[in-house]
């Protein structure tokens, strides 16, 4: 099976705190979501080098860790769509 990693890009990315649930959409769809910063691309090993993942109170949830993959996606965040909501830019 071959694996797909997908970096989202975003410097205000907090998962506790997007509209869209990573975790729990991860679950549904049969994906792994890695909250985190990456620190490290090595292209011809085809491996992530993510950094440590402390939460909003300090807490270690995730270790520095690697992960392997066959395709590699860098995906740079977007504007947040308010559907011409009224009062919503406000």
């Amino acid at each position: 099976m071959e694996t797909y990693v997908i970096i989202f890009a975003a410097g205000s990315s907090i998962p506790e705190e997007q509209g869209v649930n990573f975790f729990n959409q991860a679950k549904r769809d049969g994906y792994i979501f890695n909250p985190c910063e990456v620190s490290e691309i090595d292209l011809k090993q085809k491996r992530i080098k993510l950094k440590i993942y402390i939460n909003k109170d300090g807490k270690e949830i995730l270790p520095e860790r690697q992960v392997d993959f066959d395709y590699l996606i860098v995906a740079m965040g977007s504007k947040t769509n308010d559907f011409n909501t009224k009062g919503v830019k406000e």
